[in-house]
């Protein structure tokens, strides 16, 4: 029997999930929650008859891959007035037809077969050939899919003290240049700790203060470089063996050095890698915001290698000496931190966000009269070091279809030059006809007329339903809102009720809450004497220090006796969830995913357990199932 889908109106009591004979109610916790309060239910179905076979459902999903593209001519110059022919869409090296193609100055509606382009410098007609059906066509601003979600994300642990100010001004002229376009931005601080604030779209107030705030902030991009100069002097300082065989102190002296070098590496090392850490985690933020997605990356860059530079001076002081060996150059490999880089790239690209980068180094490593200590590192050396900064954020940059620059001297230009291509860059759409799966698949966008240069993400990666919602899950805990905006926010009406908490472990509680939704909602599919559906809840915390719990998923199949459909549809779904918390504050979400309606909502609430509860002060809010960690 095809799928029906039932709909109604009426609200009515709450009903519990059918299994069997009896009526549940779901709950996820690690140790045995307090009876919830008794909820009266419809009367169950008859028994059944255990031989009857699952029901297996079938679902389609029609996936839909964004691809954002930035075409330039010869100058630099982004290129308006393009159109659906200009552009070829490959995947793994397979043409895909473009089915949705929206840009600067492109009409809506379906692009006709004869549409000649519309800017003075867009590729002749002759270039491209007959369009015949043509993808569904709009300008940028008009859809969903082209609201610009940006995150700023500034690096302290790297940014030179001396470059706060121009960097503080750049920033608040490029987001000035861009009011009313109704951005959501995201600003996030990175000094060996995350902040991220949200800042409501449209108020630039906001925004202003939270750049000052922001910018007001130690920089202390000029620790490392105190650090490294520090070895450098060791290595200076360091005496040479004798030419003869007397006993000295040269040995222990050179065995020193290499131990800073090792300590310095090891320092920066984990550094860098908490850092790419940072920035993975605002991409996560990201993930679960509808349309297109950039981060800016600003600092002063990592340093990929940092034992190349040290090592190869400790082995030139030493070179014709015993102690030369004491460092191999194939040590600088070991510790080489590009590979998390280019994780980190194709994180970016399956979240579908562009990265974009503004290196701002300190400028020590270069030899000049403002900087006469670092002479102490041979040139050649210095500039490689400087170069090799930048080199992380330009293969980030470069990979998720971004742009990337060291700009000490004018921050103002570079972010010129982005806010001028994210409000002429295209978006091109196309539906695999593969199955889906979860590995990279290669993207390539080529342009017809070859006088232009075009960048986009070089990869995608499809996501799983439970991927997806455990992402728009998160990003509403750690934004503070759902990611959607509008009476289409929550279509499934679902609903968060608490229930009723009692004493945990230690100083914490155990909550019980149940996760509603109308039954009238709804898609159920029906069968020989029930009407079935399958709901699956995601549920996570975060308390008042910024820390997320794990999101759990529960699964809740539906089954409606027949003869009691009609007094469900006025009924209300409930799934119910136990947590445990610390005290304190608690933010509190809950995604709902109907699997046979293929619909979708992520709703909040906020909590306090009960001052009696508490024995300590506040601290960490739990995950779901099990109190987070000290």
């Amino acid at each position: 029997m095809p799928p029906s889908t039932v709909r109604s109106a009426r609200r009515g009591v709450l009903l519990l999930l059918f299994l069997a004979l009896g009526s549940f109610a779901w709950r996820v916790a690690a140790a045995p929650p307090a009876k919830a309060p008794a909820k009266k239910a419809v009367p169950p179905a008859e028994a059944e008859d255990s031989s009857e076979e699952s029901t297996f459902f079938a679902s389609v999903d029609v996936r839909v891959v964004n691809v954002e593209a930035v075409v330039t001519d010869k100058k630099g110059q982004p290129v308006p007035g393009l159109r659906a022919a200009d552009f070829e869409l490959f995947e793994d090296g397979k043409p895909v037809e473009i089915t949705h193609f929206y840009g600067p100055g492109v009409t809506g509606g379906p692009a006709p077969a004869d549409e000649a382009p519309a800017a003075e410098n867009a590729p002749a007609p002759s270039s491209a050939p007959a369009e015949t059906a043509g993808p569904r066509t709009g300008s940028l601003d008009d859809t969903p899919e082209g609201r610009l979600q940006i995150a700023v994300f500034v690096d302290h642990l790297s940014l030179p003290p001396f470059a706060r100010k121009r960097l503080g001004e750049s920033l608040q002229n490029f987001f000035d240049a861009r009011s009313g376009r109704n951005d959501h931005v995201l600003l996030a601080g990175y000094d060996g700790g995350l902040r991220m604030s949200e800042i409501p779209p449209g108020d630039s107030e906001a925004l202003r203060k939270a750049l000052r705030d922001e910018m007001d902030r130690p920089a202390r991009g000029l620790d490392a470089s105190a650090a490294r100069r520090r070895v450098l002097e060791e290595i200076q300082g360091a005496s040479l063996p004798p030419s003869g065989s007397q006993p000295d102190s040269s040995e222990m002296e050179a065995s020193s050095v290499e131990s800073g070098i090792r300590l310095y590496v090891q320092q920066q090392n984990n550094q860098d890698r908490q850092t790419i850490a940072a920035i993975s985690s605002v991409i996560d933020a990201m993930s679960g915001l509808p349309g297109r997605r950039a981060v800016l990356w600003v600092g002063g860059g990592l340093s990929l290698r940092p034992a190349d530079m040290l090592i190869e001076t400790f082995r030139r002081k030493y070179e014709h000496t015993p102690y030369q060996d004491m460092m191999n150059t194939i040590e600088g490999f070991r510790d080489d931190t590009t590979t998390k880089v280019e994780e980190l790239t194709q994180h970016a690209n399956a979240q579908r966000v562009t990265i974009y980068g503004l290196a701002l180094p300190d400028g020590s490593l270069g030899v000049s009269a403002e900087n006469p200590g670092e002479s102490l590192l041979p040139t050649d050396l210095g500039r490689s070091e400087e170069l090799a900064r930048t080199m992380g954020i330009q293969i980030a940059a470069s990979g998720t279809g971004g742009l990337a620059a060291a700009a000490n001297a004018d921050p103002g230009r570079f972010l010129n030059r982005i806010k001028n291509e994210m409000t002429s860059s295209y978006l091109l759409s196309y539906s695999p006809t593969r199955p889906a799966d979860k590995k990279f698949h290669a993207i390539d966008v080529r342009m017809r007329d070859k006088r232009y240069q075009i960048r986009h993400r070089e990869a995608d990666r499809d996501q799983t339903t439970d991927e997806r919602m455990k992402e728009r899950t998160a990003t509403a805990l750690l934004l503070n809102t759902p990611s959607d905006a509008g009476p289409e926010a929550n279509p499934l009406d679902a609903a968060i009720e608490i229930e009723g908490e009692r004493p945990g472990k230690g100083d914490t509680v155990e909550l019980a809450l149940m996760v509603t939704v109308p039954m009238a909602k709804l898609v159920l599919l029906p069968q020989e004497n029930v009407h079935e559906g399958k709901l699956r809840i995601y549920v996570g915390a975060k308390d008042a220090k910024e820390r997320l719990s794990t999101i759990t998923i529960v699964d809740a199949p539906i089954r409606v006796p027949n003869e009691n459909l009609l007094t469900a549809l006025g009924q209300t779904v409930g799934v119910r969830v136990t947590l445990v918390l610390r005290p304190g504050l608690h933010r509190i979400a809950a995604g709902v995913w109907d699997d046979l309606g293929r619909a979708e909502a992520v709703v909040l609430t906020r909590y306090v357990p009960a001052p009696a509860s508490a024995s300590a002060a506040p601290t960490a809010a739990a995950k779901a199932g099990a109190p987070l960690g000290d």
